[in-house]
């Protein structure tokens, strides 16, 4: 059997057994009244279906759209067929790369530029500079994407972020090709959790290419184990394109933008889609002998 495909069925049934050890009842959780309620959780599989311990990488994330660093201590209860589960959570998050690609045209003016990098910089402000690293490329710089830098240097990224400010987009450097180059540099970093932060105000078919269309770009985040995550500003177009692409890779989402200048929306937006990887936690469920598969 094809190796990929085996990957993938492997993936898949180990994905079943987590979920049903993960099924959380978040409305049973017991919270003081000032803290927002758990609305959504994501989990990721990292041990073999035939594994005894089910290990994994699980996210809880709160009603505004942030982080729950504190999941076990909001009263969550797994359970797995009805029953009450001993699923172990880590105190520490795992190690995070984030490549951020800002995919835009030159009607991206200043202010909106100036903006996307104030709420980038603001959304990875929790990033640990001993275990993790950042890329930022944008069409703003010619540079091939795939030679962009993974780094917690400060200096590094603010000077990536003063590119993207000071100079416009240039629109002949819409490509795919691009993101396929930065998405597979990111694939390389030795960190656990990986993200591909895409931010757009173009319909992402439209930078398609004959090597590279966004089939090949979500195919190879699954293979991948990368998280895309969309940012889509307002001139973007309609839904289900952006939909498309995030949809089936781990923890990927979308978050669409009204306003290209405001703020503190698009920054709170920002840290949503960050969320799944900066509030993970390690995870560990010990199958009883009954429930393995053979």
């Amino acid at each position: 059997m094809n190796s990929t495909i085996w990957r993938r069925i492997s993936r898949v049934a180990a994905l079943l057994i987590m979920a049903a050890a993960f099924s959380t009842a978040a409305a049973a959780q017991t919270r003081p009244p000032d803290l927002a309620p758990v609305t959504r959780i994501v989990v990721r599989v990292t041990s073999a279906p035939t594994d005894p311990t089910v290990r994994g990488v699980l996210a809880a994330i709160d009603a505004r759209g942030q982080a729950v660093a504190d999941a076990a201590a909001r009263g969550l209860q797994a359970t797995l067929d009805g029953q009450p589960v001993n699923l172990q959570l880590s105190s520490d998050r795992p190690s995070v790369a984030v490549g951020v690609g800002l995919l835009l045209d030159s009607s991206a003016n200043a202010t909106v530029r100036t903006t996307l990098g104030t709420a980038i910089a603001i959304g990875l402000q929790d990033i640990d500079t001993r275990r993790d690293s950042v890329a930022i490329a944008s069409t703003a710089d010619r540079r091939n994407w795939e030679q962009t830098v993974f780094t917690t240097s400060p200096e590094d990224l603010r000077r990536s972020l003063d590119t993207l400010v000071q100079n416009p987009p240039q629109d002949d450097a819409l490509s795919l090709d691009q993101v396929a180059g930065l998405q597979r540099t990111l694939a390389g970093q030795p960190q656990d959790l990986k993200v591909l932060l895409l931010v757009t105000n173009r319909t992402p078919a439209s930078a398609a290419t004959p090597a590279t269309n966004m089939a090949v770009i979500r195919g190879m985040a699954i293979d991948d184990h990368v998280q895309i995550s969309l940012l889509v500003l307002p001139q973007a177009g309609g839904q289900g394109v952006a939909e498309a692409l995030a949809e089936a890779t781990p923890g990927g989402g979308v978050e669409y933008v009204l306003n290209a200048t405001n703020q503190a929306d698009i920054t709170q937006r920002v840290s949503s889609l960050l969320a799944p990887a900066m509030g993970a936690r390690d995870s560990r469920y010990q199958r009883p002998l009954s429930g393995r598969t053979r």
